[in-house]
């Protein structure tokens, strides 16, 4: 069940039913744990009941480790260009309308 009361994502200023994904920061001490795949399931699940066909996310190029987590979750890289292109690759996952998506990671 989705907890957010506001919009978790930005709507992009584009394409109105893309979401960007601006920053999502674990602590240290629930790094490796679930709560980074929870955290989108719910992400996910509040963009399928508000209209959003694909989530996009721009990740530092020199953070292997979200952009492993990412790409376990499902993302793949996009061909739009990142805002910090030089340092970042934006990564792109749809959204399944009408349905409570669950997260392809183990905790």
């Amino acid at each position: 069940m989705s907890c957010f009361s506001g919009s978790p994502i930005y709507r992009d200023g584009n394409q109105s039913d893309v979401g960007e994904l601006v920053q999502m920061w674990i602590s240290p001490d629930y790094r490796g744990s679930s709560v980074s795949s929870d955290l989108l399931d719910g992400l996910f699940e509040w963009a399928s009941l508000n209209g959003f066909s694909r989530i996009k996310a721009e990740v530092q190029k020199d953070n292997s480790r979200a952009i492993h987590f990412y790409h376990r979750y499902g993302f793949v890289p996009s061909n739009e260009e990142a805002f910090h292109s030089d340092s970042s690759i934006m990564l792109t996952k749809h959204v399944e309308q009408g349905s409570t998506q669950q997260s392809t990671t183990a905790p």
